[in-house]
């Protein structure tokens, strides 16, 4: 079985849904989402769900380097990307959404399930309808 690491994506009904595989190296996670970005931009489509299966913790200095290369791809405005993972994977996916976060990448948010991740992302912000009274 090739081990290869490899991003797999279906458009849903207004958003990609993604599954990463195999044995992840730096290069190839940029070149799989570099080619997603690519892609959203091509199809007008802004919102991503990934679900991660990929072995083993990446280590502190990896997923800061992710970080920074992850902000500088090309992505269309306004995207929200929901990562869905085991609920033993939060802790290590917490930091990664922490830096993506503060190096001002695309706007995520990690969840364990596949309902909540899609309800984040499918929400459309309500206006504040309240009038100040005096």
């Amino acid at each position: 079985m090739d081990s290869t690491f490899c991003l797999h994506v279906t458009k849903q009904d207004g958003y990609f849904l993604t599954a990463c595989q195999g044995k992840a190296s730096l290069s190839r996670i940029l070149s799989g989402w570099s080619g997603l970005a690519e892609r959203c931009i091509e199809e007008g489509i802004n919102k991503i769900i990934c679900q991660p299966h990929v072995p083993g913790p990446a280590e502190f200095l990896d997923v800061y380097q992710f970080g920074i290369s992850f902000r500088d791809i090309s992505w269309p405005p306004g995207t929200k990307i929901a990562i869905v993972c085991p609920e033993d994977d939060l802790p290590q996916y917490r930091i990664a959404e922490m830096m993506v976060e503060n190096l001002r990448g695309p706007e995520s948010r990690i969840f364990t399930s596949i309902e909540d991740a899609r309800g984040w992302l499918l929400d459309r912000p309500q206006r504040n309808t309240r009038t100040n009274a005096q």
